[in-house]
């Protein structure tokens, strides 16, 4: 079971669990994790009472309701500076922010609980906005290459060793066609010889169909790099998220172009 022991104001101090019995001193608590919001007053739990928020209107942060204890510590959550918040009186107190990201921690003597949060006035922080896009340009760069290589997968079959195997497909093609196209052998063109009588019917035709399917590749591969090089480059220069969905719209649009069937 857990437990907690506690100060002579009944707040926790530290506490624990035990399988069966409970220390000398400790009282029970449903959960370890409850017991810092937790005060123990006329013989139980209660929950202890938290800062109240502050508003947000525009470009001012206001608060109200706040002990006359409060402490309130704003700053920028990316360079740490101290921003002044005049001393709350009679609970309230406003104070006007520049666009940026902000942290914001309001503390009072017991029995409340700390108020901490973060949070962005108009665009929030420029760092953060900047870290923001370098991450969004990162992801849709690789959904490009995604999209392209999905697009790629028409005209080659992709498993290992096939990309060797279409390069030298193609130098056994061309050859044979340099050397007139009349005999082939297992010992001069293997990969000629074993696709007879599949693709083509004839060692002359397959070479021609391979050279030809060749051709159709680079032309075909050429225009796939240059969308997908435009599309990344459209995306580095970027400045918002609608100029990267439309830098991606690129290699969408150029994913649908019909291609050859891979052999």
């Amino acid at each position: 079971m857990d437990f907690a022991f506690i100060d002579q104001h009944g707040y926790p101090t530290s506490g624990g669990a035990h399988p069966t019995s409970l220390p000398t001193g400790a009282i029970p608590v449903g959960n370890l994790r409850d017991m810092p919001g937790l005060r123990w007053l006329d013989g139980r739990w209660h929950v202890r009472p938290v800062l109240p928020a502050p508003g947000m209107d525009g470009n001012d942060l206001w608060f109200d309701g706040l002990p006359d204890d409060a402490v309130i510590a704003l700053s920028d959550a990316i360079t740490g500076a101290p921003i002044k918040v005049p001393v709350p009186w009679a609970g309230v107190a406003q104070v006007t922010l520049p666009p940026g990201t902000y942290q914001l921690v309001i503390t009072a003597p017991n029995p409340w609980l700390d108020y901490e949060t973060q949070f962005d006035v108009g665009a929030g922080s420029p760092v953060r906005v900047a870290e923001a896009m370098t991450r969004a340009k990162l992801a849709a760069r690789a959904r490009i290459n995604t999209a392209s290589g999905q697009a790629r997968l028409a005209l080659v079959t992709d498993i290992p060793g096939q990309t060797a195997i279409y390069q030298a497909k193609e130098a056994e093609a061309r050859a044979f066609l340099a050397a007139g196209g009349d005999v082939a052998t297992p010992e001069t063109y293997p990969l000629l010889i074993a696709e007879i009588g599949i693709t083509a019917p004839t060692a002359y035709q397959l070479a021609q169909v391979w050279v030809g399917m060749a051709h159709l590749f680079r032309q075909a591969a050429a225009a796939s790099e240059r969308a997908r090089l435009t599309a990344i480059a459209a995306v580095d220069a970027a400045q918002d998220e609608d100029a990267l969905e439309a830098a991606q719209d690129m290699t969408r649009t150029s994913a649908n172009t019909p291609t050859e069937t891979p052999t």
